[in-house]
């Protein structure tokens, strides 16, 4: 039986600090999609007269080293990190569920094929792999989208894979197949949606992984290019006058940490939430 949405809500809310990480998921991305409207500065203009000023009326959290708003450039980096974590997962996603349906449900030379292409990506770590991808393609969003999408692959591959390899067994399967149905027509009506859950807690988790791949990518210089703001270079910025202007790296730097923990614990509560014991409750 299927999950009403308003079951989900319920046992969402039953677990109070995973409510509040989904509260501050929200908050952060009404903050990035209404930025412009929140600040009436601009995140690139410079203002080399106001620079490093402190905290303010007019600056609640002062200025950079080159005299922009650091509440704005905080606003749009939120706005960067979100988008570069929902592509790179959307685009990693569709391909690694796709490769570990095909490896999971053929089996045989695709699935070898298939895992020796997952071992081969997961040889490397992750962050090194998609630093010599921005090497090679050059710095823009797009590539960066790539880089970390390409990073993230190998782990769908494997949780498709191994959803698929169980769920193929099924008698409906069978039966679907015995009355003529495709191999495609099954897995995409029958398989696809019968795995999928376990994939939307990874795609959960993996915006957070993301947009940490991104800060570290942004602060190494390898990430956003600039004068967009990404909370990554910000840190990178404010690191060389870490002790008279520390907030230049610490604000950004705890939101990093905020945003990412929050995504890694809503995750841990989808999976719970999801967990077929925890559906026959209800």
């Amino acid at each position: 039986m299927k999950m009403k949405l308003k079951d989900f809500f319920s046992l969402l809310y039953s677990r109070k600090i995973v409510f509040l990480s989904f509260l501050v998921i929200m908050l952060i991305i009404l903050i990035a999609v209404f930025a412009p409207v929140l600040t009436p500065y601009s995140p690139y203009v410079i203002n080399l007269k106001n620079r490093l000023a402190g905290c303010s009326g007019a600056h609640l959290l002062g200025t950079d080293n080159q005299g922009r708003d650091l509440l704005t450039r905080m606003f749009y980096g939120a706005r960067s990190a979100l988008l570069i974590a929902a592509a790179s997962v959307m685009v990693g996603g569709i391909i690694g569920v796709f490769l570990g349906m095909v490896a999971g449900y053929f089996g045989k030379w695709v699935d070898y094929l298939v895992m020796r292409f997952t071992e081969t990506l997961l040889a490397v770590p992750g962050i090194i792999l998609s630093m010599a991808i921005m090497l090679v393609l050059g710095q823009s969003t797009w590539n960066l989208v790539i880089a970390i999408a390409i990073s993230t692959i190998p782990t769908y591959i494997r949780v498709m894979r191994s959803q698929v390899m169980s769920v193929k067994t099924a008698d409906y399967i069978a039966s679907c197949r015995i009355q003529g149905g495709s191999d495609w027509f099954i897995m995409i009506k029958h398989v696809l949606p019968n795995a999928i859950s376990p994939i939307i807690v990874t795609a959960t988790m993996n915006v957070g992984n993301s947009i940490l791949s991104e800060a570290t990518l942004s602060f190494l210089g390898l990430g956003i290019p600039v004068p967009q703001a990404a909370w990554g270079s910000m840190v990178s910025e404010g690191f060389a006058i870490l002790r008279s202007n520390p907030r230049l790296s610490i604000v950004p730097g705890i939101a990093i940490l905020i945003i990412v923990l929050a995504f890694n614990i809503f995750g841990d509560g989808i999976r719970d939430i999801l967990d077929p014991r925890i559906k026959n409750n209800i």
